[in-house]
């Protein structure tokens, strides 16, 4: 797994960066070329390819203090943009 350019590029979040939606409850994280937030609405938490096509992702939740059932399980929704 390549680790890309996180100084310079938007390529990560985490419980401190991301923005909840508005119910508070789920996190839309959009994968794209472009940042779909630069018109000034808020559309989901951006993690940039840096000008990859294709690649890896990795969730991950370190030392919960809750059962694996409980915890989150991540949906995917390719959308045209």
């Amino acid at each position: 797994m390549e680790s890309l350019d996180y100084r310079h590029h938007p390529i990560h979040t985490n419980n401190t960066l991301a923005r909840a939606d508005d119910s508070g409850e789920t996190y839309t994280i959009i994968i794209a070329h472009m940042d779909p937030n630069s018109s000034g609405t808020f559309r989901g938490n951006w993690i940039s390819t840096v000008g990859h096509e294709c690649g890896t992702m990795c969730f991950r939740w370190v030392a919960p203090e809750v059962d694996d059932a409980v915890l989150p399980h991540p949906t995917i929704e390719e959308v045209p943009f």
